[in-house]
């Protein structure tokens, strides 16, 4: 957190330049996560592959909601405006987010949960 209970904001040349094993952040959702330490992923080091990067549709493509909510424990702080706006999905990544949500909400798709 920054200064007042403010959540820091990031850059996306700062997100960019944390792109390495032993240095690894990436973005998800506009929240910002630095894995850097963290040696417990089932699928190993596999974080390397979107490091520096938004990385929501991967990171949707194989963990639940679950999945989010353990990894608040790396959350850094939220991406800036200016960089949410220059990572802005494109027309079939807006189509797929919108598609995610709507069956996480449907109760016959719990595995979306």
């Amino acid at each position: 957190m920054g200064k007042g209970g403010r959540a820091r904001e990031f850059t996306l040349s700062e997100l960019q330049s944390h792109k390495s094993p032993g240095d690894c952040w990436f973005a998800i959702k506009g929240k910002v996560y630095d894995v850097s330490k963290w040696n417990e992923h089932p699928g190993g080091p596999v974080y390397n592959s979107v490091a520096g990067t938004d990385a929501t549709d991967a990171f949707r493509a194989f963990h639940s909601s679950v999945g989010e909510a353990y990894l608040k424990r790396f959350e850094i702080g939220d991406l800036a405006p200016a960089a949410l706006k220059a990572i802005a999905p494109n027309e079939f990544e807006r189509e797929y987010r919108e598609l995610y949500e709507r069956v996480k909400a449907n109760p016959n798709f719990s595995q979306a949960k």
